[in-house]
C-alpha cells in the first residue's frame, strides 16, 4: 500500500489501472480510505461480472469485447498468444482439452459424446494441480478417473497428464491435437482464459453455450456442440475463427486500451 501511494506520488498518472480481483486487491480499499483525495482517475480490469466493482472506482474495463460500454464501462479484447509451430498430421482423430480438474469442465461429458460420434480416436486431457483449490490434486485425478470411466469403445482411447506446462508447451499441446473441445456447464463466472490458449493455434474449435464463452458463440455458432457434430466442426476447419484471429491480436489490444485511455483523459 505505501508502494503504491509513493508510486502515484511520484509519478502523478492520469490514470491508475489495477488487474482488480476481490480477493486479491482487497487492500487498495484501505488506500483509498487512507487518501481519499486521490486524484488520478482508478480503473479496474474487471475480470468477475458477478461480483460489483468497488465504489471508489471511477470506471471498469471489461475482458468480455461483446459487453455493452457507457461512460464508465469500457470493453476489450481477448489477446491471442503467438504460435509459430508446424502442426502435426494425425492418423486418427485426435481431441484434445484443458484445464484444473474442478467442477464444470465437462471433462467425462466430452469423453461420452467422442465416442458417440467416432469409434477410432484418441483423445487427450491436460489437467494439472491447480496451486489454489487443489495442490494435491485430489480433484485433478478424480475427473481423470471419471474421464476414463466414460470410456465405451476399445478403440477410443484416452490420455491424461497433470503436470504443469508453459505457455509454449501448452500451445504445442493444443496444436497437436485435431479438434480442442471445451464442453463447460454454464457456469456464473467470467469470460473463460482456456480459449485465448485454443484460439492461438490453427485448431478448430468445438465449446458450449456457457456464457463463459459467450464472446466466441456470439459471432462463431459454427462451433457450438449443442447444435453442430464434432465431426462437421473438425470438417469445417478454422475458416469460421478467422474473424477473431483478427480482432483479437496483440495490437489490436493495445488499439483498444488506447482507446480507453483517450476517453478517460479527456473525461
Amino acid at each position: 500500500m505505501d508502494q503504491l501511494g509513493a508510486a502515484i506520488d511520484e509519478l502523478e498518472p492520469a490514470v491508475v489501472i489495477y488487474n482488480y480481483h476481490v480477493s486479491t486487491l482487497g487492500w487498495v480499499r484501505e488506500y483509498f480510505s487512507i487518501r481519499s483525495s486521490v486524484s488520478p482517475k482508478h480503473v479496474a480490469i474487471h475480470h468477475e461480472p458477478h461480483q460489483p466493482l468497488p465504489t471508489w472506482m471511477d470506471a471498469a474495463i471489461s475482458q468480455n469485447p461483446i459487453e455493452p460500454e457507457t461512460a464508465t464501462q469500457f470493453s476489450v479484447g481477448r489477446i491471442l498468444h503467438p504460435f509459430n509451430q508446424d502442426v502435426p498430421k494425425n492418423d486418427i482423430p485426435v481431441i484434445g482439452t484443458f484445464g484444473f480438474g474442478m467442477a464444470g469442465k465437462g471433462f467425462d461429458r466430452l469423453v461420452t459424446k467422442v465416442c458417440e460420434e467416432f469409434d477410432v480416436a484418441r483423445i487427450r486431457m491436460h489437467i494439472p494441480f491447480a496451486h489454489f483449490g487443489d495442490a494435491s490434486g485430489v480433484q485433478a485425478k478424480a475427473w481423470a478417473t471419471r474421464a476414463a470411466e466414460a470410456l465405451t469403445k476399445p478403440d477410443v482411447m484416452l490420455e491424461v497428464n497433470h503436470y504443469w506446462l508453459s505457455t509454449e508447451e501448452l500451445l504445442s499441446f493444443l496444436a497437436g491435437n485435431d479438434l480442442n473441445a471445451f464442453l463447460y456447464d454454464n457456469m456464473d463466472r467470467g469470460i473463460a482464459s482456456v480459449l485465448d490458449f485454443a484460439l492461438s493455434v490453427p485448431r478448430p474449435l468445438v465449446i458450449t453455450s456457457s456464457l463463459m464463452f459467450q464472446h466466441v458463440w456470439s459471432q462463431v455458432p459454427e462451433v457450438l456442440i449443442e447444435t453442430n457434430s464434432l465431426r462437421d466442426i473438425l470438417d469445417r476447419g478454422t475458416a469460421p475463427l478467422a474473424p477473431l484471429y483478427a480482432q483479437w491480436s496483440p495490437e489490436q489490444l493495445c488499439k483498444d486500451y488506447e482507446r480507453v485511455i483517450d476517453a478517460l483523459w479527456q473525461d
